[in-house]
């Protein structure tokens, strides 16, 4: 939930957000695949965090930013409990076109990589008890 502002006298209490944010913990959403824009996530830190969707905006591109920024450097991006980003170079090779049986020579490329950590493996499929 959004709590009151402490910064001072003037500073008023947080607003929460006009635009209605998705629960992501509902129990029909837990069941169904949706698809979660960027609209739903700046709502979602909106709230909890006690901002206005203008500064969840921009704090969620600033995080966007810099992970793209890191990685178009050749750095890898580390988020502690959730995973890490990082570029994979492909190599140049040779595969078949599967209708003509054709040789296509593929370039090499960089492509992104994501890779979750323990703990967001643990949320998606928790581990079963013995008991």
């Amino acid at each position: 939930m959004c709590r009151p502002s402490y910064r001072g006298k003037n500073s008023g209490a947080c607003r929460t957000p006009t635009h209605a944010a998705i629960d992501f913990d509902h129990p029909a959403l837990i069941k169904l695949a949706v698809t979660v824009t960027k609209r739903d996530l700046v709502g979602k830190i909106a709230t909890d965090a006690c901002l206005t969707r203008a500064q969840a905006t921009a704090a969620l591109d600033a995080v966007v930013q810099g992970i793209q920024a890191s990685l178009v450097r050749g750095d890898r991006v580390t988020i502690s409990g959730f995973g890490s980003f990082g570029v994979l170079e492909r190599k140049a090779r040779r595969v078949r076109n599967p209708k003509s049986g054709s040789a296509i020579e593929v370039a090499a490329k960089k492509v992104p990589r994501f890779a979750p950590g323990m703990e967001l493996k643990s949320a998606i499929d928790p581990p079963a008890s013995n008991g």
